[in-house]
């Protein structure tokens, strides 16, 4: 497992939702086993209640699958998996391959009417770095649509004490 050491925790998601939705065709289009899926109406239970859902959800978290402390490898993670990442596993670079997956993705949200957002978790010690999304990955999630949800927090530094001189007792 790597760790980065400012990191306490992170983790990436990526969500399709819609009232139209069918957890095994989500699962067949990203090629990719869900971390939890439910139809619309379709009962489930969480450890606490049994919900009956409002729209229908497909959900692929990195934290249940991989072991490491490091936001850019969780999010690297996430696009390999979904076939949106431009460097292949052996680290050739497939742009093209890379370029018509996103379409692929684009129509079948489009054709089902359903939405997808990637969220990234990350939480960090004090006076750690916040990590960076790039640029070309947030503009290119707008031409698909994808939504990006950014959760990035810090511990608080914990308050410094003024230093405090007591006078020496007589003896």
């Amino acid at each position: 497992m790597k760790s980065d050491s400012a990191t306490i925790k992170t983790f990436v998601t990526f969500r399709v939702a819609g009232d139209t939705l069918d957890p095994d065709e989500v699962t067949r289009v990203l090629r990719a086993y869900s971390s939890h899926a439910h139809r619309k109406g379709e009962r489930f239970t969480t450890a606490n209640s049994a919900i009956v859902p409002d729209t229908g959800v497909w959900l692929l978290s990195t934290d249940k699958i991989f072991l490491s402390n490091h936001f850019h490898e969780h999010l690297q993670l996430a696009l390999k998996i979904l076939g949106i990442y431009p460097v292949d596993l052996s680290g050739e670079s497939d742009s093209l391959r890379a370029a018509t997956r996103c379409l692929e993705i684009k129509q079948f949200l489009q054709d089902r009417k359903l939405t997808a957002t990637l969220s990234c978790f990350w939480h960090g010690e004090p006076r750690a770095s916040y990590p960076q999304i790039p640029e070309e990955l947030s503009n290119l999630f707008e031409l698909i649509p994808i939504g990006l949800d950014i959760d990035f927090d810090r511990d608080e530094a914990p308050p410094r004490r003024p230093r405090v001189t007591l006078p020496a007792t007589p003896p």
